[in-house]
């Protein structure tokens, strides 16, 4: 009984808590490490749907619930608390009803077509039973890993004894290769070409295969039979007819000869036969064979590729090795086999099931973004014909747009390649309202908290909580002096910044957008030849003879300087150094040549220089040709616009561009001017339906031409600084009184705040959308979130605000060196929701403040190292360390709002709340990790300023692998560069180990801070 209850104490206690939070952290993250090696089968086998995660929650649950009741955390005073822990119980609980009593699956139908069928997302392995009069179906649910026994065993009774089933191999990736096999039948392996793919294709009797658009079908004896080709085996030879006639090519007789239709003709080795595109030769024929699973061919089609298992089954004396090739979402490929009077048919692969109704697709429909092939939006328009309720209705399915009928919600997913079928995703699933509950009661939970003056996060000190509820819902010298530029009056060069360009993904946008973002490619020349963006692209339009001739492709690199042959050091060149005396031939092409070939992972610095100078003048030629000024309106009935120099049809605006072009070289001002009106009228006029507003136009380049991202980088940086050094003088000689210093520096950072909120609102309506949809929205946002935590806690200290500003200044440096693309996007369907706002600023904020926990945990260790017994210094430590844990609290709280929003939207969009896409997965690890970190105060010896400050400084790689790490190394919904992802950086393993080293000595070197930290808390 003592050792029971000992057993019971610690499965309650906190210690287990935190210990059961990092092994589920540890766990998820090996398990998207899994799934980028081996696949999403083997993550879910070995992690996501094993037993022993199961065993995770259910002690959580327990650990959860006991200390619910043995704290009381229901007593007045606690109530809030008690809340926000059983909000977790009450997710839990749906999760559970979700995974055990949850159906998901897919539908696909084509334009006038009507369906009920649907394919479960899971894959199972199918077995019917045949024996006499006696009949019987089972399906089994499989995961399966690449990368463990997959030890799975069933037997089965039958009247005629039992029939036992067991998984030899399992193959995630194979393709169908014939073999040889005493006891099987005849397996024909005909390789097929339409010249544009070339798969081979297995074919037994009975067999019917389809290879674009004609069917191949295999008879073991009499007639031929059905449509298309033919195949027919007697012994070992096999014959060939068609409905059609074919063409014959015998490599051993080298003749040509033809083939009638429904003439026979003998099928050997050696000889290509062609009917239309297709061509088809015989590889094998096996008189008796069996159809196995092969490793596929490195450029192999990834839909080609199947999943297979290899099956031995056993009954009575008799035991065969059956090959089955399907897989989750793919209608599994049936093979019989007979066992006496016992005939057997498996399937490994999705289930059909049926619905109480069905589905009618009347119409499929995209729209893209004008003149470009990107979608804007696409939707399924469906009729729902239920015969038991003598209904028929119409409804549109599109991008968070989802039908709700009898239990079932069907998202729109896909659409086939030809644009006239659509794929949708459905589920059933009774523990969705549960976890909206629980999600309903966590989110209540933490915003009241915020405004609990008894919560943790207010004992710490007071904030400005209406701005953290507000969150909650939202140049080098030249290489050569080059040409003498002409004058460009910058007035006309204005006017023409404001022609409208439509880019190559159908954003309209003002010419001035194109010379901003051009000039980032290029470095930014124009300050080099004391031209504005406008100038400078007017100039290019209207003299390319010159802007030939003008420097503007950056030189950074000394080996690229000297196969130029080159002795002066980096800056700007002209365009024409290329391509002198080559005839034509760029003088860097070998080197180009070169660096593609390399792996991107492989490319070293002067590879990306040449690759860098490559897409510079790809895009000068562009410019220089014409072809990027698509400014013309296409035809009536077309959303295309065109260039000047392709507008064959438009007399007009062809017209009027020259005469522009002509007045600008005479310099006749006035005159360009009325060419200019000229051009804006046929653009207002011909291209009306896709003119952006005057609003949007002015904004945008209000927007380009200040750029006050890039204009308070450095300020940032400078002002921080002065600010920091600033206090850490005041810390050791505290003797100093002035504070007018202080209150100016944090004044400008202030300053700099207000003109970074101006550049946000400026960006969103340019763009028209909320401004965190890519990378470089993500990052300017985060240096938003970190300023604002610094502002927060100015009352209290200034040292976070000026490491804030340090930090938002150089995330901001960073984003305008060509790590990230500044443009502005059109959005993807997926992203034209009320959840973008909400979703992404909230959980993106709180990177922010999770940014300036670490620098403020590091900033504690380092202090720490050299306190001694200073008094004043303790205090500060002290201080910073309770900024360091609200900071931590808020940035927890940001996140788990987020994160339980962007679930919501994900079942909104895709059909499921919660799927272990891995940036789902890591945002969770996240969770757990501060979770821990800021429970380390309720455990034993870990309750004090070390711990938390440790634990905050490592806490924050999950949040860069978060935001970093899953886009490049990991695959997923998320993801966009995992075959291009750089190496990983091994320093990062020895920064750990040093802030690990930094953590331990702090610990030794504490003395003082102890007893001030127990004063504290007294």
């Amino acid at each position: 009984m003592k050792i029971l209850k000992m057993c019971i104490r610690a499965i309650i206690s906190m210690r287990t808590m935190v210990i059961l939070f990092l092994i589920y952290a540890a766990a998820l993250a090996a398990a998207t490490l899994v799934e980028a090696s081996y696949g999403t089968e083997t993550a879910r086998a070995l992690i996501y749907n094993a037993r022993w995660l199961e065993m995770i929650y259910a002690l959580l649950g327990i650990n959860l619930a006991s200390n619910l009741f043995r704290t009381r955390l229901w007593s007045k005073g606690k109530r809030l608390s008690g809340l926000f822990h059983l909000s977790f119980l009450v997710i839990l609980a749906g999760a559970a009803t979700t995974r055990y009593a949850g159906h998901g699956y897919s539908l696909h139908f084509r334009e006038g077509e009507k369906t009920g069928r649907l394919l479960t997302d899971k894959a199972f392995l199918q077995i019917k039973i045949k024996d006499r009069d006696f009949g019987q179906d089972h399906s089994f649910p499989l995961y399966l890993s690449a990368v463990s026994s997959n030890s799975w065993r069933k037997t089965i009774h039958s009247p005629s004894g039992p029939v036992t089933c067991r998984i030899m191999a399992y193959f995630p990736e194979a393709v169908p290769a014939a073999a040889e096999d005493p006891d099987g039948g005849p397996v024909l392996a005909l390789s097929v070409t339409d010249g544009e793919r070339n798969m081979p294709l297995l074919l037994r009797p009975g067999d019917r295969e389809p290879f674009n658009g004609t069917w191949f079908n295999l008879h073991a004896g009499g007639d031929f039979q059905g449509s298309g080709i033919d195949f027919q085996c007697s012994g070992d030879q096999v014959y060939i007819r068609s409905d059609q006639d074919m063409h014959l090519i015998s490599m051993k007789e080298r003749s040509r000869r033809t083939v009638k239709a429904g003439n026979r003709s003998l099928f050997e080795a050696g000889t290509v036969f062609s009917q239309g595109q297709i061509r088809f030769a015989l590889q094998t024929f096996y008189p008796t064979g069996r159809i196995m699973a092969a490793p596929p061919e490195e450029n192999a089609r990834s839909g080609d590729l199947f999943s297979a298992v290899t099956l031995r089954v056993h009954k009575g004396n008799d035991t065969r090795d059956i090959t089955l090739f399907g897989g989750p979402d793919i209608t599994g490929i049936p093979e019989k086999s007979t066992f006496g009077s016992t005939e057997m048919e498996f399937a490994y692969g999705s289930m059909a099931v049926n619905l109480p109704f069905q589905l009618h697709l009347d119409k499929f429909i995209i729209d893209r973004y004008p003149g470009s092939r990107m979608p804007s939006a696409y939707e399924s328009q469906v009729t729902i014909i239920d015969a038991e309720r003598n209904l028929e209705r119409p409804y549109r399915i599109y991008m968070n747009h989802i039908l709700k009928y009898r239990h079932y919600r069907f998202y729109q997913s896909s659409y086939d390649e030809d644009e006239h079928g659509s794929i949708l995703s459905v589920t059933l699933d009774p523990g969705t309202p549960v976890t909206y509950a629980g999600y309903a009661l966590l989110i209540l939970s933490l915003l009241m908290n915020l405004l609990n003056p008894r919560s943790r996060l207010r004992q710490l000190g007071k904030l400005p909580l209406l701005i953290i509820l507000s969150i909650c819902g939202m140049a080098p010298a030249t290489i050569f002096a080059g040409p003498d530029i002409p004058h460009i009056d910058r007035q006309a060069a204005h006017r023409f910044g404001r022609l409208l360009v439509q880019d190559e993904k159908g954003r309209m946008k003002p010419l001035n957008t194109l010379a901003h973002e051009s000039l980032r490619i290029f470095g930014y020349p124009n300050k080099v030849l004391n031209l504005s963006e406008d100038q400078w692209l007017l100039m290019t339009a209207v003299y390319p003879e010159i802007a030939e001739t003008a420097p503007c492709i950056r030189l950074a690199y000394p080996e690229i300087l000297s196969n130029l042959g080159l002795d002066a050091g980096p800056g700007f060149v002209a365009p024409e150094l290329f391509f002198s005396d080559t005839g034509g031939q760029n003088r860097l092409q070998s080197r180009i040549a070169h660096a593609q070939g390399i792996p991107a992972r492989s490319r070293d610095s002067a590879d990306k220089a040449v690759l860098t100078i490559q897409e510079q003048l790809l895009l000068f030629r562009q410019l220089h040709s014409g072809d990027a000024f698509c400014c013309v309106p296409g035809p009536a009935g077309s959303e295309k616009w065109v260039p000047f120099n392709r507008a064959a049809t438009d007399t007009a605006a062809v017209s009027a561009f020259h005469h522009f072009k002509v007045s600008i070289r005479a310099g006749q001002w006035n005159e360009s001017n009325q060419w200019l009106n000229r051009l804006e009228y046929i653009q207002s006029e011909r291209g009306k339906r896709l003119m952006p507003s005057s609003l949007r136009l002015e904004t945008e380049m209000i927007y380009n031409r200040f750029a006050l991202f890039d204009l308070i980088s450095i300020p940032l940086i400078v002002l921080g600084m002065l600010l920091l050094v600033w206090h850490m003088i005041l810390l050791w000689k505290p003797s100093f009184t002035s504070f007018k210093l202080s209150l100016i520096l944090a004044g400008g950072i202030c300053i700099g705040f207000i003109l970074q909120n101006a550049g946000l609102i400026l960006r969103w309506i340019a763009a028209g959308h909320a401004p965190w949809t890519n990378k470089y929205e993500s990052m300017i946002y985060i240096a938003w979130a970190i300023l604002l935590a610094g502002i927060l806690f100015i009352k209290k200290h200034r040292v976070p605000l000026a490491l804030a500003s340090v930090l938002a200044g150089l995330i901001l440096e960073t984003a305008h060196l060509g790590w990230a693309d500044p443009r502005i996007m059109n959005l993807v369907p997926v992203l034209k929701s009320h959840w973008l706002i909400s979703h992404v600023s909230v959980i993106t904020a709180s990177y922010g403040f999770f940014s300036l926990s670490a620098i403020l945990g590091l900033i504690t260790l380092i202090i720490i190292l050299f306190t001694g017994k200073n008094t004043s210094i303790n205090r500060f430590t002290l201080d910073i360390s309770r900024i360091n844990e609200q900071s931590l609290l808020i940035g927890l709280t940001l996140i788990m709002i987020g994160n339980l929003l962007g679930a919501v939207w994900a079942n909104e969009s895709w059909g499921r709340y919660w799927g272990w896409d891995p940036k789902e997965t890591w945002t969770l690890i996240v969770i757990l990790v501060y979770t821990v970190v800021l429970h380390l105060r309720l455990v034993p010896k870990t309750n004090n300023i070390l711990c938390v400050s440790t634990g905050s400084m490592l806490a924050f790689w999950t949040v860069l692998m978060t935001y970093l790490g899953v886009n490049f190394y990991l695959s997923g919904m998320h993801s966009y560069a995992k075959a291009n992802a750089p190496p990983f950086p091994k320093i990062i393993i020895w920064i750990i180990l040093v802030q690990i080293g930094l953590g331990i000595w702090a610990g030794k070197e504490k003395r003082g801070l102890g007893e001030e930290e127990k004063r504290r808390k007294k």
